[in-house]
Parts: C-alpha cells; sequence; structure tokens
C-alpha cells in the first residue's frame, strides 16, 4: 500500500455570494475522522478565505509531483456548485468567484484535467455542494464484496450529495444531511478495508431512510480517463490500541480555588450552597470513555447504542465500572480513577482558564458543544464531535452522564473543600453523574447540574444515558 493523502476544502464565507453555515464544519469533521480513525499520511485544508480559486487548482496541482502510482488522494469539497443547463456543464465556486459570471469558478472539465496529471493508484472526489453530481457519469458504482478484489486496480471515483438539483447546507451549527450520514458511518465501520462503494450505499439508504429531499449519486469518472480498470478507494483502518493511545489524552488540569455550586434561578436545592473549593492539580481525559476502550479492557461492551468504537460506553453499573478501573491500572501501570465531583465541576468549568460559562465552554449555543435533547436525535453521538471547553475537553456538557466518585448528598452542606470525594461512611443508597446526557435538558447541562443515581436500580430503569470519563493523579 501506497501513502494516503487527503484534501479538504470547505468554504462557509463568500466575497460575492451567499455565505454557508456548515461547510467549513463539515470539512473539519471529516478531516479530523480521516485522521483519527483510517490512514492518512498526509492532510491538507482550505478554508473560507484561503478557497480561492488560485490556491484550490495550484495545490492539486502540487500532487502531481508528491504522488506516485502506489499513492491514493481523496478530495472533499464544501461549499457552493452551479450547474449550466444549456450545456450541462457543473462548476465549483471557490471563495472569491465574482457573482455575475462563471469564468472565476472551477469547471469540472478543469478539475478532471488537473487529476489526469496526477499519477495516483485511485483518486476519490467527494463534493457536497448542489449539482454536484454533474461530474458523474449516470451508473452506480455498485457493491464489491471482497476488497481485495479491488484495492489494486486503478479507479477514479466521485461521490456528490445530490444528483443535478440543489443540496441542504443543513442546521447551523450542526453538519450537512449528507456529511451528517458519512461522518456516522465512518465512525461505525469496523472493517478493516472499506471499499467506498460500500460506504456509498450505506450512506444512500440511511438519508433515504432519513427522508432527504436531496439524492446522492456516486460511481466512476472513468468516462473521463482512458486507465480507470474498476478499482475502489479502499478506506484502511487503524489498528488502534485504545489503552496505549489513552495517556496523550489526558489533560493536565491545573489546580486552583473557585465557586463550586450555585444559586442561580435554573439551581436545584442540591446545589446548594455554593462554597468555596481548593482542588489539587489532576489529569482528566478529554473525551468520555469510549466503547471502543472499555471493550479493549474488559473483552465486552454492554452499551445499548453499538453504534461504533468512538461511541461513549453506557449502560454500566458501578461496579462494572469498579472491575474496569482496576483492569485499566494492571494494563497501564498509572492509577486511573473517577475524577471526585469537585474536580469534574473545577475542570466543567473550565479550571484556571474559567470563562465563567453556564456550560462547558458557552452560555448561549449549546448546540455547539452539547448533544442533548434538541439536538441529539434521542441517541448519543462519538465523542469529541462538538466544540471543548476552556481546557480542550470535550462533551463535559450533554452526550453521556458522567458518573463521579461521590456519593449523593441532596445539598453541600458541611461538604470538603480540598476537592476530595464526599463520602459516606455507611448507608450508601446513591452516586452522582454529571454533566447531562443526549436525553436531558438544557438545565441539565449547566456545569451546576447533578443527577442521582441510585445503587439498586429497578430492571425497567434505562441506564443508556451513563457513562463515565477517566482521571489521574500526577
Amino acid at each position: 500500500m501506497g501513502k494516503n493523502y487527503l484534501l479538504v476544502i470547505g468554504i462557509n464565507l463568500y466575497k460575492h455570494h451567499n455565505n454557508l453555515r456548515n461547510a467549513v464544519k463539515d470539512a473539519k469533521s471529516l478531516a479530523a475522522l480521516l485522521e483519527k480513525r483510517y490512514i492518512f499520511h498526509e492532510v491538507k485544508s482550505l478554508f473560507n478565505r484561503d478557497a480561492t480559486r488560485e490556491n484550490i487548482i495550484r495545490t492539486i496541482e502540487g500532487y502531481e509531483l508528491k504522488i506516485s502510482k502506489n499513492d491514493n488522494l481523496l478530495i472533499f469539497f464544501s461549499g457552493h456548485g452551479y450547474y449550466r443547463k444549456k450545456s450541462k456543464t457543473g462548476y465549483l465556486i471557490p471563495h472569491d468567484a465574482e457573482a455575475d459570471t462563471s469564468s472565476g469558478f472551477i469547471e469540472n472539465s478543469s478539475l478532471i484535467n488537473l487529476l489526469r496529471a496526477i499519477d495516483a493508484r485511485h483518486i476519490l472526489l467527494v463534493f457536497d455542494s448542489c449539482f454536484s453530481g454533474s461530474i458523474l457519469i449516470s451508473k452506480d458504482a455498485g457493491m464489491k464484496a471482497v476488497a481485495e478484489a479491488v484495492e489494486s486496480i486503478p479507479s477514479r471515483h466521485a461521490m456528490a450529495a445530490a444528483n443535478i438539483e440543489l443540496a441542504s447546507d443543513g442546521i447551523a451549527g450542526s453538519n450537512s444531511p449528507f456529511t451528517k450520514v458519512l461522518l456516522e458511518k465512518l465512525y461505525q465501520n469496523d472493517h478493516h478495508k472499506l471499499p467506498v462503494s460500500h460506504l456509498f450505499i450505506e450512506t444512500r439508504m440511511r438519508l433515504k431512510d432519513k427522508g432527504a429531499k436531496q439524492t446522492p449519486i456516486g460511481g466512476s469518472i472513468n468516462a473521463h480517463f482512458d486507465f480507470d480498470e474498476g478499482g475502489e478507494f479502499i478506506f484502511y483502518l487503524r489498528n488502534p490500541t485504545y489503552v496505549a493511545a489513552l495517556n496523550d489524552l489526558m489533560v493536565f488540569v491545573k489546580g486552583g480555588s473557585y465557586v463550586m455550586g450555585s444559586n442561580d434561578v435554573d439551581a436545584s436545592e442540591d446545589e446548594k450552597p455554593p462554597h468555596n473549593v481548593r482542588v489539587s492539580d489532576f489529569y482528566l481525559c478529554k473525551y468520555p470513555v469510549s466503547q471502543g476502550l472499555w471493550e479493549e479492557v474488559m473483552g465486552n461492551n454492554p452499551s445499548y447504542f453499538k453504534k461504533g468504537p468512538l461511541y461513549p460506553v453506557e449502560n454500566v453499573s458501578w461496579d462494572e465500572v469498579q472491575i474496569f478501573l482496576e483492569k485499566l491500572r494492571i494494563l497501564t501501570g498509572h492509577n486511573y480513577r473517577l475524577p471526585s465531583e469537585a474536580e469534574w465541576e473545577y475542570a466543567a468549568k473550565g479550571g484556571d482558564k474559567s470563562e465563567g460559562f453556564i456550560y462547558a465552554g458557552s452560555n448561549r449555543h449549546l448546540i455547539d458543544i452539547a448533544w442533548y435533547d434538541s439536538n441529539s436525535e434521542k441517541s448519543p453521538h462519538p465523542v469529541g464531535l462538538l466544540k471543548p471547553n476552556e481546557l480542550g475537553v470535550f462533551d463535559m456538557s450533554g452526550n453521556i452522564c458522567e458518573l463521579v466518585s461521590d456519593d449523593w448528598h441532596d445539598d453541600y452542606q458541611d461538604a470538603p473543600t480540598d476537592g476530595s470525594p464526599w463520602l459516606r461512611p455507611s448507608k450508601r443508597m446513591a452516586r452522582v453523574y454529571r454533566g447531562g446526557g443526549w436525553q436531558n435538558l438544557a438545565r441539565h447541562c449547566r456545569t451546576t447540574s447533578r443527577h442521582l443515581l441510585p445503587l439498586v436500580r429497578d430492571a425497567a430503569d434505562n441506564d443508556n444515558n451513563y457513562g463515565l470519563r477517566l482521571a489521574r493523579t500526577p
């Protein structure tokens, strides 16, 4: 296998055309996912003002000297597209293109000419723009049963969010419908080699199930090339050891003093009285524990939503968590543990970098940082997709409620002030979860909000809103 190259282009801001909401987010989300889960040796990006016609062409031309016949190239474009019906010509619209002429657009034929000069084994174009299907011939790539049969055969393929029609940009702050499903399928994949035809079919079927008005199209663009021999671009899944990667995911949290609890109008009685707490230095994982990490340590996956290794683990009991922690300590030699409730709230508020936000990273725009009842679509999501808080920690508001090491107390009267867990010597009836989850209201995702979880649970109780995050003492 040669090298895999990725170029992502996302344009929200246009000089002479209407701005878009989610194009840059789509490009960044895809780049982060592919770099994290799949084997890509070089990732380049052009966003907004950098995505001029000149820069796009120059960047693609640069692959002519860099890429050899065993290498592969994926180009993702999210932005405006245009189609001229009379000439049946499709275009991509760069940031600086004029509004009253197509001379500054990038015509499909020009793009094809640029790609002809690149001696790659596979080239895959993925376009999330209006009329993007115009670059494709009218047949589907079809399903290949065995990736090995097509990975060594040269190919030139494209996936487009829509045929010769408009494509939705999606709700502001989210991903477009096409890219959202594409990301979902790439996250869920657990095959070491994923052919692009399989990815396209799964993406198209999912969009249809969701009632999308646009029709994704995918297939060969071999009408433009003499050497497409029927192969396919293959996505190579990394062979991650989640345990080995864990140390690099631990964020150092500098200790300090802060006011724990709240008297705000949305505060419950269990958040009172506000009190000063001094927290020592500690480490906190930037993500909740994923299903991949849990399964690597425990050999099983108890989650209700078994959607992929990067989704947060849920449906775990206190006793199972203790076994998980002990096994993790043995595997790593590090004393991984749950954070105390005081440590958790300190980190959620941003630690010594706190800007005083209500939620973990925002005051008003909860949709940018949290999966909760208004945007979760009744399910948790892969960890780390939304914006982090001031410490660079993700998902502390929403997605999954997180277990801490304290016993439940009905309020903070006589609570410790040194950041240590507040434990009951006897009669332990409940534990504490923090942060709110995918099914919670916005007020439950505040950094001070608390959740009671009884130790004795009814068999009918739903635990798929609860997970955990790791901490470690320096």
